[in-house]
């Protein structure tokens, strides 16, 4: 409940179960790897790499050789601090750019080789599980945008 210029607005959150569609005969699977998409079935399979290197290149050799080079002074200068937020602005750019572009070349993909559905692989609860992996495979998940990629191709 909340109070806004004088009205009460109430927000109410609600569950619904929806029955999972069953994929049909022809169906195409989209596998989400950290280097590369693969969309296919058993007779077509088309590979779509990721900019995962790429922006563990700027995230590594950018931002955080800046951070250690002004180990104590980089969160008090501006200059610096402003640096490091562009180069996380370009880092998301470069994910929605893939994630849009992505997710327009798989639909486009499905639809011209005459599939009608999509099945997308479950990923549900890997967040929980990336907190048993090593550092550097948990760094890789800060920039793998699964869910993101999903929700375009929906």
């Amino acid at each position: 409940m909340k109070l806004s210029n004088g009205i009460i607005k109430l927000y109410i959150t609600m569950k619904k179960v929806v029955k999972l569609p069953e994929p049909s005969g022809r169906a195409v699977g989209v596998d989400l790897n950290f280097n590369e998409i693969v969309v296919g079935n058993e007779k077509i399979e088309f590979r779509i790499k990721t900019p995962l290197a790429r922006i563990m290149h700027i995230k590594h050799n950018h931002m955080e050789r800046t951070q250690k080079k002004y180990s104590k002074k980089w969160l008090n200068v501006k200059g610096i601090r402003n640096a490091i937020s562009r180069w996380w602005k370009r880092i998301s750019g470069i994910i929605d750019n893939f994630v849009k572009q992505t997710s327009k070349i798989i639909v486009k993909l499905v639809k011209e080789l005459g599939f009608n559905t999509i099945v997308l692989e479950d990923l549900n609860g890997l967040k929980y599980k990336q907190a048993k992996l090593k550092k550097t495979w948990r760094k890789r998940f800060t920039f793998f945008a699964y869910r993101k990629l999903q929700h375009w191709i929906e």
